[in-house]
């Protein structure tokens, strides 16, 4: 089971910035992106750690774990553990963040995909 840190948002909540470049806090706490049936939760420590899963119509179908990075506007994440064996670990993916808010970012992914991430609400 991968655990989301229930008040990772209400201790940093306060630090996020607006404008790039993007400070590493800005990313502390959990935040969800929902696409039709399927929603991401992934949760960003201070630490350099990063865990969520993946549900779609409320059924857990992966789950995962990994180190984290930014650098410019670029957000790294290598995978320590994934339940998917087409995720390997060691695998690094990464998000460049297009826009910042304490209430969600906007991002491109690696494959030019839009998405927006909204901070969830504890």
């Amino acid at each position: 089971m991968i655990f989301i840190s229930p008040v990772a948002n209400a201790k940093y909540y306060d630090n996020c910035k607006g404008a790039l470049p993007i400070s590493e806090q800005s990313f502390y706490g959990n935040w969800i992106e929902s696409k039709g049936k399927t929603t991401s939760f992934v949760s960003y420590d201070p630490n350099k750690t990063f865990s969520g899963r993946i549900e779609i119509e409320n059924k857990s179908v992966w789950e995962f774990k990994g180190k984290w990075y930014l650098i410019d506007n670029i957000k790294y994440m290598i995978y320590t553990y994934s339940s998917l064996k087409e995720i390997p670990i060691g695998y690094e993916d990464s998000d460049e963040i297009l826009e910042i808010t304490c209430d969600e970012y906007k991002f491109r992914n690696k494959s030019g995909r839009l998405g927006i991430v909204k901070r969830e609400n504890t």
